[in-house]
């Protein structure tokens, strides 16, 4: 159920959306109309029954504030002339990540437990919906993934080692279209290094080949002896790429000065 039809078949005059966010929840959506003075988002901090339903879990049903004393000093609810509320929490395979807070500027009639079961309904079906949509999206993705090796695998015929090579790198591009540059290195016993064979992105694709990366003192060459796939969220590149200074001249040719 989206929320305009949640706004609409409950008679509610303004749904709020919120999620969980690295920095703690946050607003991130509001259906219907407030009034033009009115900032929820700089209301939402304060106690409120949205932040609570995402925080506990708890579904909330308030057919009338004034009768509530838990609720009717809420600035939020105040701001919005709330008269009565729905509070619904959104629970993932991964988690509370989301809650619904449907406002009514009216007085409802007593909720039954017809109504708590049917609103603990509403909220399982999202959750479950939210679920099956990622489970789509991830199979999507990994079928993609499967033809993009299929493909690869249906190139390799007959190529010599070089264009296979760079068959693999063009393959890399395809499942991590996020990425700028790259480039596949193969063992040198003789330099004791990765010698880079093929390349793509790079503003100097023939600088990039000249790098060598050491085993030992470079990011990839740790990848390489340690035989593990690495993923670093930031790169500290007089650690991570610690360069002799040739292969660092060749390096600021190759991005044309620009760091990973």
């Amino acid at each position: 159920m989206k929320a305009e039809e949640l706004q609409s078949q409950l008679e509610l005059d303004l749904v709020l959306l919120a999620e969980t966010g690295l920095g703690g929840p946050q607003l991130i959506q509001v259906y219907g109309e407030i009034p033009a003075e009115v900032n929820p988002e700089a209301l939402f901090g304060q106690r409120n029954p949205l932040h609570q339903s995402l925080q506990s879990g708890q579904i909330l049903l308030i057919n009338n504030i004034s009768e509530t004393e838990d609720w009717n000093e809420s600035p939020l609810l105040n701001a919005l002339e709330t008269k009565a509320f729905v509070a619904l929490p959104i629970t993932t395979q991964t988690g509370r990540e989301a809650a619904v807070l449907g406002i009514s500027q009216n007085e409802l009639a007593p909720f039954t437990e017809e109504d708590d079961q049917l609103f603990e309904l509403i909220s399982r079906q999202v959750g479950s919906a939210i679920n099956n949509l990622r489970l789509l999206t991830d199979t999507g993705q990994r079928l993609r993934e499967v033809n993009i090796l299929l493909d690869f695998s249906q190139q390799l015929g007959g190529l010599e080692p070089k264009r296979i090579l760079q068959i693999l790198i063009e393959s890399a591009f395809e499942v991590l279209p996020s990425i700028n540059a790259g480039v596949v290195a193969l063992w040198d016993p003789n330099s004791d290094s990765l010698q880079p064979q093929a390349a793509k992105g790079f503003s100097d694709e023939e600088a990039i080949l000249r790098v060598e990366y050491s085993a030992s003192e470079t990011i990839t060459g740790h990848v390489y002896s340690q035989g593990k796939s690495q993923r670093l969220d930031e790169v500290d590149f007089s650690r991570n790429f610690n360069l002799v200074l040739d292969n660092l001249l060749n390096y600021r040719d190759a991005t044309g000065g620009r760091l990973p």
